[in-house]
């Protein structure tokens, strides 16, 4: 088995080498070697690698056979010399068979994994709004203002409302950040989330990876676009610091502190336009904090509704498992699958107006003043507007129904693996019989000798739990690479990459479930030959001799 057994390991090798060295190792251009690695991991690499698990399954056997062997034939109460060599005298037909079973418990480890590691990595910051006041059917600037003085919304200090509104859309993509050239799922636009900069920040403690709240506040507020005296184009604001007005650039020294110009340098400034992304975008692009970040806009005609004109922002900030694209995501599901957007960026409502013609607002994220329960906010607001159709969704609420509503959707994905392991189980079964028909005249044997039936039914539901635990060992180990080669392709397709959390539950209920499977399919078998009558097994084993 080891001139096989390393064949498989190079074959499982395969795979790997396809997905794990860094990006950009290629003469091509990055965006065709995500491609090519991309199809070839799928087409080429995963073949491979069930393959090179069939082909490691004849020393699996051989292993476990030899060491579990004995533990095995004394849990049962029958002589361990009985079960050595059981399963190897047919060692291909075990591993095939094994290498069946293994499939749905590796299914069931991947889908599990990866998807309770993203629904689990999704946070919400430390500070969030109270509730989501949502109208599909659009809210209005009247509607604000009535809503904004509504005895239920807190007020500052200053007596402005502790709310604000949030507008989304789903402009095209400048390029394909997402894309794998040909791929149904291939993702053409983001999640453009339109907000207020002098209250979200506020209202949400959202986590910087590049930049800070305060750049990102400043620059979607008043950021322009300057020209210096030296002819250099940069971004920043006119600030007032202790050295009095200076144009502060957006992007910080070496050491992190602020950078500013006279405002006698700067010889031409206009507004400009910017955006804070998410970090799935640095993740897929490498693009930080004042770096070109394109959309479209539609433009005239066909050709240009359809492909749209280029819009160029400068990114202010990248922040990570912000929360509220999610919560976004969920009153615009619909679109949300039409458009195949993926990921978002953060920008300001009169961007959105100006450049994408956004009429209206449909969300309104708000802190509460009074505990007051839903319906009695939602009576209250619509005896203040004077309308029915405001409806109120509580944002921790709101996110135990979104993971609830992903893991009962994980849960019922799980039934193709379950599937794999019941079909499986009639391998067991062929191989069980095939096993004991090359056998009969032996067990014909020790019958004579003495092995009495139930010892004998005993013995072939070993060879079945061996037979299952070798099917435990690859589909756990098969699980736990592909989980782990499917992390590295999620960071390419759309850079989302959550800490690993493996399903272990799921994981020993499957295993579990591949050793009742291995014992359940072995008993009829067992029993059939148990019962079969000692004269009978000697005259079958001889004539098929």
């Amino acid at each position: 088995p080891w001139t096989v057994f390393i064949a498989g390991l190079l074959l499982i090798g395969v795979d790997c080498l396809l997905l794990w060295p860094e990006l950009g190792l290629t003469p091509l251009p990055l965006q065709w070697e995500k491609n090519g690695r991309f199809w070839a991991h799928f087409l080429v690499g995963l073949p491979l690698l069930m393959l090179g698990f069939f082909l490691v399954a004849p020393m699996f056997v051989w292993t476990v056979e030899r060491l579990l062997a004995t533990p095995v034939a004394r849990l049962l109460r029958i002589e361990p010399a009985l079960l050595r060599q059981q399963l190897s005298a047919g060692l291909w037909r075990a591993a095939g068979t094994a290498a069946a079973l293994m499939v749905g418990l590796a299914v069931l480890i991947v889908m599990n994994t990866q998807g309770r590691s993203s629904i689990d990595g999704w946070q919400l910051p430390d500070e969030f709004p109270d509730v989501f006041l949502y109208d599909f059917g659009g809210i209005s600037e009247q509607d604000l203002q009535v809503i904004s003085d509504s005895e239920p919304i807190r007020h500052l200090p200053d007596g402005r409302p502790d709310m604000t509104p949030i507008g989304y859309f789903h402009p095209l993509l400048g390029e394909s950040v997402f894309a794998i050239t040909g791929a149904a799922f291939q993702p053409d636009r983001t999640m453009f989330v339109a907000i207020d900069p002098s209250r979200i920040f506020d209202l949400m403690a959202l986590d910087f990876t590049a930049g800070n709240v305060e750049t990102a506040r400043r620059m979607l507020m008043r950021g322009r676009q300057a020209v210096l005296d030296n002819g250099t184009v940069v971004h920043g604001s006119f600030e007032e610091t202790p050295a009095g007005r200076q144009f502060v650039l957006l992007e910080p020294d070496k050491d992190g502190r602020p950078v500013t110009v006279a405002p006698e340098h700067v010889t031409e400034h206009a507004p400009g336009r910017y955006l804070v992304i998410s970090e799935e975008f640095r993740e897929l692009r490498g693009q930080t904090v004042g770096d070109v970040f394109t959309l479209r806009k539609p433009g005239e005609g066909l050709l240009g509704r359809l492909r749209g004109e280029p819009v160029e922002f400068i990114v202010a900030g990248v922040v990570r498992s912000p929360g509220i694209d999610v919560m976004v995501a969920t009153f615009d599901l619909g679109r949300q699958f039409q458009s195949q957007s993926a990921a978002s960026v953060f920008g300001t409502l009169e961007d959105a107006r100006e450049i994408f013609g956004m009429d209206e607002v449909r969300l309104i994220a708000a802190n509460l003043d009074m505990a007051i329960e839903k319906k009695d906010l939602v009576q209250r607001l619509a005896d203040d507007l004077g309308r029915s159709g405001i409806s109120v969704a509580d944002v921790r609420q709101l996110k135990y129904d979104i993971q609830a509503g992903l893991r009962r959707l994980l849960l019922v994905a799980s039934v193709v693996a379950w599937a794999a392991m019941a079909v499986a189980s009639l391998g067991v079964v062929n191989t069980i019989m095939a096993g004991v028909r090359a056998r009969r005249y032996q067990l014909g044997i020790l019958r004579a000798v003495g092995l009495t039936r139930h010892e004998l039914m005993r013995m072939v539901l070993a060879e079945a739990l061996l037979l299952g635990i070798v099917a435990c060992l690859l589909g756990t180990a098969a699980g736990l690479l592909m989980t782990v080669n499917g992390r590295q392709l999620q960071s390419w397709v759309i850079g989302y990459v959550p800490e690993l959390r493996v399903a272990w539950r799921v994981l020993w209920t499957g295993v579990a479930a591949v050793l009742a499977v291995s014992v359940i399919a072995a008993i009829w078998p067992a029993w059939s030959t148990a019962r079969t009558a000692v004269l009978r097994l000697l005259q079958a084993g001889r004539a098929s001799a």
